[in-house]
């Protein structure tokens, strides 16, 4: 306990005043006559021992009733911490904007119930103290000292926000305002989500303190739409969609007749009414036909109160108009992969091996290798860049193959090398329905179907590279392989299109397996992104025009800005950081047209409305060693009453003068009715 006026303290000397006058107030004796000593027999005896215990009571009434009425005027108090200091310079305070804060509380939403407490920190301080206002956005104009009137309009300013910061990064956040050498508070206001408190990766300055105020979510039900995708990646015109979408009910309330509606480039595509239990979730599959090439752009809506960001996910891709095909031939022409690839979908050139125009191949969504003998260094480099910028290779190994060449070039490819050639008559046995090539092509594989015969293969050595067998002989064989490498694709045949190496070429199942080789060709992007995240995105782009400048437009709200973007040879890069802060269906053009969409969405970890409750908090608070964290009361207490405790502790003066009064009444009370 500390005094605020300690010098008062010497007032306690006023207690010897009671003390004297109780030794040396002797009483003074009247001689009284009688004439009849009889009158004195009702007389009641007042004996000695109750006198004194009288003048004693009355005598500690009035030394307490000093010592009270002297530490009253001394104003005594508990400080709060014994490392915190009467008064901070710097007040920094954070205030969780993200979207969980638009829940209900008790006195209205909590972000305002945040914010005006916010306003009250700053009103509890003198108008000389210096605040930060620290926000999920980490804006700039609120990275230094501002004087107390403009804390509060930055505080009126304060809007919900789709990024979401974790504890630790707001107290890291708290410890960078060190450098500006001034005493600090910090205090933080928050509902403390489950999801973005991470307790156990704080790590605070212990030369300062931190106030932590939760704020209780009155309603923690939320319906919402978790995530979506296709059944397959790749998509193309006139394709039936299979879109799934994962719905969960964070409540204990069982919804029924929920209405699911999915919209393809603003057009109503299908409707869905469904129930989910509570505390359940229910993936939701729906189907709609590709009917126009390029952009195409989606969106999934549900209804559900009072949380609403998360009612909506938009999604989008890609169709391409053409796919440019490149097929590299030693001798002649195939004629099976030009006959299947005639068709508008499709753009293919066939080229010697020996008049390459190497500047062209990132003109090409693919390039297929058919049965070339041996690779020149040259070739070798290109198509190692080639594939490493994103491309898809499809490799048929020759009849007459060079052997040591070959394994060089796949050395650079990271395949596994070749051992030989195996003309043993065989068959295939073994069709990866699982892989994307042949994941609805197939209602039903029998065993014994009628599958390709192979006569002669080439034979690859077992290799721990990365890959997905895709056609198998009966004997263990690969026939057919993925392997990716870099950003790009390799197919990697053990046969070729020739009768000498097997019916492959005329057999149905070659149909399937080449087109969908190349419908997969293109770099297949995320149907939609988190806002918050750093976006990097990777587009096959040419163009002879270095200046071109990019745009990411929302149409729908008539939102544009430049990207950070570079235009490299092996196309453009471009990144997306904080730019965009509305979830919704953007698309991305250069200085002609519309190039590719992208989508983005509300993180779906506010979706979970789970918090800690005040208890959990002060569970953690005690656990701590060289504790700096404090916690505030948010019920029915005035924040200034709280704060001014923080600043010169627990007052006690008002305790001291009515514990003064309450002897004097006590000494009055002795007199009176004490004989």
């Amino acid at each position: 306990m500390s005094f605020l006026y300690p010098s008062m303290l010497f007032g306690l000397l006023a207690v010897s005043i009671p003390i004297i006058v109780h030794l040396f107030n002797f009483r003074k004796y009247k001689t009284v006559y009688f004439s009849n000593i009889s009158f004195l027999k009702n007389i009641k005896q007042e004996t000695k021992a109750k006198s004194q215990l009288k003048h004693l009571l009355i005598l500690f009434s009035r030394i307490l009733a000093i010592i009270f009425l002297v530490l009253a005027f001394a104003q005594p108090f508990i400080p709060v911490s014994t490392q915190h200091e009467s008064n901070a310079g710097l007040v920094s305070v954070y205030v969780d904007n993200s979207f969980s804060m638009e829940a209900d509380g008790e006195t209205g939403k909590i972000l305002e119930a945040a914010k005006s407490k916010a306003s009250e920190i700053a009103e509890a301080y003198p108008a000389s103290t210096k605040f930060i206002l620290v926000t999920n956005d980490f804006y700039s104009k609120n990275q230094h000292p501002v004087s107390r009137d403009q804390f509060q309009l930055n505080v009126s300013d304060i809007q919900s926000s789709p990024i979401v910061r974790n504890t630790s990064e707001i107290i890291s956040k708290f410890n960078s305002f060190k450098d500006f050498g001034i005493k600090q508070m910090n205090y933080y206001l928050s509902d403390f989500q489950k999801s973005s408190t991470d307790f156990s990766n704080v790590s605070p300055d212990t030369s300062m303190d931190y106030y932590l105020m939760p704020f209780e979510n009155t309603n923690y039900n939320n319906l919402y739409i978790d995530s979506s995708w296709f059944e397959t990646p790749e998509h193309k015109l006139l394709q039936t969609e299979n879109f799934n979408i994962k719905i969960v009910n964070k409540s204990e309330e069982t919804y029924q007749n929920i209405s699911l509606k999915l919209f393809i480039n603003d057009t109503l595509k299908a409707v869905n009414s469904f129930n989910i239990d509570k505390a359940s979730e229910k993936t939701i599959s729906l189907s709609y036909t590709n009917t126009t090439n390029k952009i195409i752009k989606g969106k999934v809506e549900i209804t559900d109160y009072p949380i609403v960001y998360d009612n909506v996910l938009y999604f989008s891709y890609l169709i391409p108009e053409q796919i440019s095909v490149l097929s590299i031939f030693s001798k002649e022409p195939n004629l099976f992969i030009n006959s299947l690839l005639d068709d508008t979908l499709y753009k293919v050139s066939s080229e010697n091996v020996k008049n390459l125009n190497y500047s062209e191949f990132k003109t090409y969504d693919v390039i297929i290798l058919d049965q070339i003998d041996e690779f020149s260094t040259g070739l070798t480099h290109e198509i190692e860049q080639y594939v490493a910028n994103g491309g898809t290779l499809v490799f048929f190994p020759s009849n007459k193959s060079n052997l040591s060449s070959y394994n060089l070039f796949f050395e650079k490819l990271n395949l596994p090398q070749a051992s030989g050639v195996d003309t043993v008559k065989t068959q295939i046995r073994f069709v990866n329905t699982e892989n994307n090539i042949f994941k609805n092509v197939f209602k039903k594989l029998k065993e014994n179907s009628d599958l390709p015969i192979v006569n002669s293969q080439l034979l690859y050595q077992k290799s721990n590279s990365l890959s997905e067998v895709i056609l198998e002989t009966k004997n263990n064989m690969p026939v057919l392989a993925y392997y990716p490498f870099s950003k790009g694709k390799i197919y990697l045949f053990s046969i070729n299109l020739t009768k000498a190496s097997g019916n492959f070429a005329t057999h149905p199942i070659f149909i399937p397996t080449m087109i969908n080789i190349i419908n997969n060709s293109s770099t297949l992007m995320p149907i939609y992104y988190s806002l918050g995240d750093n976006v990097n995105v990777d587009y096959s782009y040419n163009s002879e025009n270095a200046n071109t400048v990019f745009k990411i437009k929302n149409e729908s709200s008539d939102f544009e800005f430049i990207p950070f973007f570079k235009l490299q040879s092996s196309g453009l890069n471009i990144n997306i950081s904080n730019e965009i802060s509305s979830s919704g269906n953007y698309i991305v053009f250069d200085d002609k047209s519309a190039l590719f969409p992208l989508s983005f969405n509300y993180k779906r970890s506010e979706s979970d409305l789970a918090s800690y409750s005040f208890d959990d908090i002060q569970n953690w608070i005690n656990t701590k060693a060289n504790n700096c964290f404090y916690l505030f009361e948010n019920k029915n207490i005035q924040i200034s009453k709280q704060i001014n405790e923080i600043n010169s502790g627990l007052k006690l003066w008002k305790f001291a003068l009515a514990l003064a009064l309450l002897f004097l009444i006590v000494e009055m009370l002795l007199i009176r009715f004490l004989k």
